[in-house]
Parts: C-alpha cells; structure tokens; sequence
C-alpha cells in the first residue's frame, strides 16, 4: 500500500482490515447498525496509522491522482459508498499482543 510522488514513496506505517462482527443485532449498537447494515450484508472496517498528518494528506492526494484509481471511476462500484463513515483520531493507547 504505498504510491510514489516523484522520488519519494508514500506509504503509511500499519493498515489493517477486519470482516465480519463481533455481537449479535441488539447486544451493542455495532458498526454494522451505525451503517444500516441488513443480515445479508458484511461490515468492512479498516484502519490506516500514517506516521504524521502531513504523510496521510499526502498520501491521501497521491491516490486521488493515481491513474490506477481514476481509472476504476466507471466501474460499478464493490460497496455502497453512501454509507462509507471516516474519521480521524489522536490514538489514545495501543497495546500489541506479542506472539
């Protein structure tokens, strides 16, 4: 997951995608609720850590111009982008699990 801007790659230091759910409808109001979420229907959640700010908007613009990814644009999109929810967060604690 990287892309490059002249001699200089962007790239962030950890991304990582996670399928499915943890609680059963009704236990907690999961993601899966805050998107309007059916039964049938799956729950993608991923998490970029870029390095600084500076690096994400970077790396962010360089995506946007990547002809690999205007050229997807006609495409039929994979998920319903309506219901795509994004932010931003100041990470409060980490803790890593060793193996």
């Amino acid at each position: 997951m990287s892309s490059t801007t002249g001699s200089r790659a962007i790239q962030p230091t950890r991304a990582t995608h996670a399928d499915g759910a943890s609680y059963e409808s009704g236990e907690l109001k999961s993601i899966a609720d805050l998107a309007g979420a059916s039964a049938e229907e799956s729950v993608v959640v991923t998490v970029t850590t870029w390095p600084s700010r500076e690096a994400r908007d970077r790396g962010t613009a360089a995506v946007t111009r990547d002809p690999r990814v205007l050229e997807t644009l006609d495409e039929d999109p994979l998920f319903d982008g309506g219901r795509v929810i994004g932010d931003s967060f100041e990470i409060a604690m980490s803790v890593q699990q060793e193996e």
